[in-house]
């Protein structure tokens, strides 16, 4: 279902309700909208704010209402996404799915739909979310699959995954029942492997000193990985091992981003530094000297989210003024001043962001 947005959303929201009804879709509306947690109608700031907006008119509304409200409203979306999957006649249909945990680790399956016409129109059908419970096997993201696909009418259509081994499981069972031509694996996911396996990882290195990233980013190390990334030779057959020039280049990017890493884990865990560049955004932004409109962290990657060491330098590269102000104006201790970047890693930190770009 499509909710309104910008003002046409606010309007909905701030017209005064004269009966439950109403307050009770304007409370859904918003919390779907803005995904806010359903508690926050019971809350003592909220109705008073509500109060406020309506001279005391608005009724009292209860989150168990709002829940079931907006379940209600979620069971008739999926009845009209059945129907026009149904009504469109899809010439040819291809699917896509993944799992995830949200913070409480609750485990959710998606399902998405797309799919031609018959006047070659692409439609794009957002299928369902589903909570589910126990382990995420490929036996039971199988059944999931085979449900979704009986409920939506969708017989012998393609599948996308990551390269997950449930997700690889659950598309062969699913090919093997014949509910499936075929299953692929996501371009995008796949490109993202590639470069997390190329850049290095995060380890317990980066806690230590920098001379033990040397250690580790030696010329047996580098050739390890090379081995790793693409080299399925003997220890006899040294043509796909890395040349001289091209285990330089290697060690410059991998030491590169170790140093990025350990420079934005320095200003996220000291409070002082923390501060520092929070006053640095502020004073360059007052003279306009910097283009950030509002006081931003830098950014460590992460493993499992998508293109987050492009972030991660994006994020140091969007700093480099005010992080240089601090190097200037305060007194960083000795061990966190050696982290910061030089102006040959600015460059290269540049270079890095737009090739991951």
């Amino acid at each position: 279902a499509k909710f309104p947005r910008g003002d046409a959303r606010n309007a909905m929201l701030h017209t005064s309700s004269k009966d439950k009804a109403g307050d009770l879709n304007e409370l859904a509306l918003l919390v779907v909208a803005d995904l806010c947690p359903v508690s926050m109608v019971d809350r003592k700031g909220f109705r008073a704010h509500q109060s406020h907006l309506s001279d005391g008119k608005i009724g009292s509304v209860s989150r168990t209402a709002v829940s079931h409200h907006i379940m209600a409203k979620a069971m008739r979306a999926r009845e009209t996404l059945k129907n026009r999957m149904q009504s469109l006649k899809l010439r040819s249909v291809h699917c896509t799915t993944d799992g995830w945990a949200d913070r409480e680790q609750n485990g959710y399956f998606s399902f998405t739909l797309q799919g031609t016409s018959d006047d070659f129109v692409l439609h794009n059908l957002p299928g369902d979310v589903t909570l589910v419970t126990g382990r995420h096997t490929g036996e039971h993201l199988h059944k999931f699959l085979k449900k979704k696909l009986e409920e939506f009418g969708v017989d012998m259509c393609t599948l996308t995954t990551d390269s997950a081994s449930n997700q690889l499981k659950a598309g062969r069972l699913c090919v093997e029942d014949g509910i499936l031509k075929e299953r692929l694996s996501c371009s995008t996911h796949t490109l993202n492997l590639i470069v997390r396996k190329v850049l290095p990882s995060r380890s317990k290195a980066d806690q230590d000193e920098p001379e033990d990233v040397e250690k580790e980013l030696s010329e047996e190390s580098c050739n390890e990985r090379a081995d790793e990334i693409g080299s399925d030779s003997s220890d006899d057959d040294d043509d796909d091992r890395l040349s001289a020039d091209e285990m330089e280049e290697f060690l410059h990017v991998a030491r590169l981003v170790r140093r990025v890493r350990r420079l934005s884990a320095i200003f996220r865990r000291s409070n002082v530094l923390a501060e520092a560049l929070k006053s640095a955004q502020i004073e360059l932004r007052e003279k306009k000297r910097c283009d950030v409109k509002f006081n931003l962290r830098p950014m460590v990657d992460c493993p499992t989210r998508w293109s987050s060491t492009h972030l991660m330098l994006d994020r140091i590269m969007t700093l480099k003024a005010p992080i240089a102000n601090v190097k200037a104006t305060h007194d960083v201790p000795k061990k966190q001043a050696r982290r910061f970047l030089e102006e040959v890693d600015w460059q290269l930190a540049e270079e890095i962001r737009e090739v991951l770009k």
